[in-house]
């Protein structure tokens, strides 16, 4: 009986130190461990104990409990072996302190009488970290925060605290546990920027030219993914490296880098005193009046127009016009041609058809046979290609995004803004030219809106059909050091009727307006080009600043078919240069004007300076 009781005694401090040890808060009666024959079911009886005092967790794996506590009965009648499901180590260990503490005779009372010494205490901890882990269904080691041991009245059970799966041993059986296939991950700024160093680095390591050529493509397509990695590139010596591929490769790989170069936001100093621009309103077929302008000024300079001026940007019809000048070389009469084969075929009225694709898309003329001539004649060419130029020009197209709160204008650039330059308008350089051409010209009620990256476009005439004054903020963080030297904006004709003009005069006499001459005035205050013209006049020096914009002698629409009222437009264009030539020399003589000798010199040690020790101030 004394044996028993001091079995129990036994049993009792066990449960305590596999409390403290195995991190489970247990909530036991003492009256439940009265005693009795201290024998295997009794100990299996005791962990039934145990298990009810666990949480609603536990409770579902009770086997997990009756196979600890037949592992630790094991242990405790048969000392000398330790238990199948030990570790190697810890059989070795419980069984080298077994056999130090037993006599060699095999007394029954010393093998009774064995303390709960720290092995034992080691040994019993692996044997329930593998238990767990067999029993666990991502083989995860489970432990819990609270080690104390809650104290309860004799004959009031309360209810156990819930068991919280909050954390795993820090083990290297441990698994973690998978990731949810919701969570987008999320690419920090270091990441960026480690892999920024790595492509320079590589480039820098590049000896052959086909080498040189797919490190730095590698490069440019990183920075078109994360346009912010430009300050860490630059810092890295992006623009030494690639100024002396410019310099001394062979073509293909100088292409590359002055692409690489426009993304980082580098331009190149002008061949004229500063900066030339060129702007072009919107206004479908009337595109035509911009060409024929165009066209006399190759006349009277011999030069291409993308020999001419420096910056090009367009809405709607204007950039399409640029980006055949500029993408394509094309000279202005070959635009011009091209432009009223397009014309024709596009705008070729079908009234049952446009009426049935106006109810249903928005869109009187055909957008799928519009894109194809897009696709079919500029191809998959990027924006950001055009800067392979060695003349540096850069091309804008201006859309509407109309998905805002507020509509706002949207840029399609060929180039990258220089680090420390923040523009008042959002763009982007990523996008193909045929997808900005698109995007600019889907005029509301002409052609169906454009989806780009889930954003929709509209043509940009809706917010600015006169984008000059977008092109003269755009050049100046393209070229902050150098002073304006030729905007040209062209407008593609205005008319205005005597009979409403009449109408008006009459309305007013009589204090009456129509709600249809209402709607014409808030339609043509909307697309307004004038205005812009009037603000730019006063703030640019008139030797700087030339507005161009025939008056029609007819009211001509957008969705001109015809050929003869075409060649009406192309009358009326010829007919303002006649009556204008100082204009049209003056403009000439400013687009012809070279840069002197001393600006030359000093773009030379610039760009020497550049190729040896580059950085911006940001």
């Amino acid at each position: 009986m004394a044996q028993e009781q001091k079995l129990v005694g036994f049993v009792k401090g066990l449960a305590q130190r596999w409390t403290t040890v195995s991190d489970l808060a247990l909530i036991i009666s003492p009256a439940k461990l009265k005693p009795r024959v201290t024998t295997v079911p009794y100990l299996k009886d005791f962990g039934k104990t145990v298990v009810d005092g666990l949480s609603d967790a536990a409770q579902k794996s009770k086997s997990l409990s009756n196979q600890l506590i037949e592992s630790t009965s094991k242990h405790l009648f048969q000392p000398k072996h330790a238990p199948s499901n030990l570790s190697r180590e810890a059989r070795r260990s419980a069984s080298t302190k077994s056999d130090k503490k037993t006599p060699s005779n095999g007394d029954e009372k010393s093998e009774k009488d064995v303390p709960f010494d720290e092995t034992m205490r080691a040994a019993y901890m692996s044997s329930y970290n593998d238990v767990l882990r067999e029993n666990s269904p991502n083989g995860e080691l489970l432990s819990l925060r609270d080690n104390a041991v809650r104290k309860v009245e004799d004959d009031v059970e309360k209810p156990t605290k819930k068991l919280f799966l909050k954390d795993i041993h820090p083990t290297t059986d441990a698994i973690p546990p998978k990731a949810s296939s919701t969570v987008r991950p999320v690419i920090s700024q270091a990441s960026i920027d480690t892999r920024t160093r790595a492509l320079m680095t590589a480039i820098k390591k590049a000896k052959s030219d086909y080498s040189k050529l797919s490190r730095t493509e590698d490069l440019t397509n990183h920075l078109l993914q994360y346009p912010d990695a430009k300050i860490e590139a630059i810092k890295r010596g992006a623009i030494c490296l690639l100024l002396s591929f410019v310099m001394n490769e062979e073509t293909i790989v100088k292409n590359q880098a002055l692409m690489t170069l426009g993304l980082l936001g580098y331009s190149f100093p002008p061949n004229a005193p500063g900066p030339r621009i060129l702007s072009i309103d919107g206004g479908g077929t009337r595109g035509l009046v911009a060409l024929e302008i165009l066209r006399e000024l190759e006349n009277l300079t011999g030069k291409a127009p993308c020999d001419l001026f420096d910056y090009f940007i367009g809405v709607s019809t204007g950039a399409v016009v640029v980006t055949m000048l500029t993408a394509f070389k094309l000279s202005a009469e070959e635009s011009l041609e091209f432009y009223k084969k397009t014309c024709i075929s596009l705008f070729a009225r079908d009234t049952l058809k446009g009426a049935r694709r106006l109810i249903l898309s928005h869109g009187y003329y055909d957008t799928t046979a519009w894109e194809t001539v897009l696709r079919k004649n500029m191809g998959e060419k990027m924006m950001v290609d055009l800067s392979r130029d060695p003349r540096g020009i850069r091309l804008a197209a201006i859309s509407t995004k109309i998905d805002e709160p507020d509509c706002l204008p949207f840029v399609f650039r060929s180039y990258g803004l220089p680090p420390g330059s923040v523009s008042h308008y959002e763009g982007s350089s990523k996008y193909k030219v045929w997808e900005a051409m698109r995007a600019s010209s889907a005029a509301p009620g002409f052609f169906q809106e454009c989806r780009l990256d889930n954003v929709i476009h509209q043509d940009g005439g809706i917010l600015n059909n006169n984008p000059t004054a977008i092109g003269i903020h755009e050049s100046r963080l393209l070229w902050p050091k150098e002073k304006l030297h030729t905007v040209v904006s062209m407008g593609t004709g205005r008319f205005r009727k005597k009979q409403e003009v009449q109408n008006q005069e009459v309305a007013k006499a009589i204090g009456l307006t129509s709600w249809r001459s209402k709607l014409t005035s808030i339609i043509a205050s909307a697309t307004d080009t004038e205005g812009i013209h009037t603000t730019l006049q006063d703030l640019l020096p008139p030797s700087t600043y030339f507005r161009v914009n025939p008056i029609l002698s007819e009211d001509l629409g957008m969705d001109i078919s015809d050929i003869k009222k075409m060649d009406i437009l192309i009358h009326d264009s010829r007919k303002f240069v006649e009556d204008n030539p100082v204009l049209m020399r003056q403009i000439a003589e400013k687009l012809t004007a070279p840069r002197s000798s001393l600006r030359k010199a000093n773009d030379w040690m610039r760009l020497q300076k550049d190729c040896t020790e580059f950085a911006y101030n940001v």
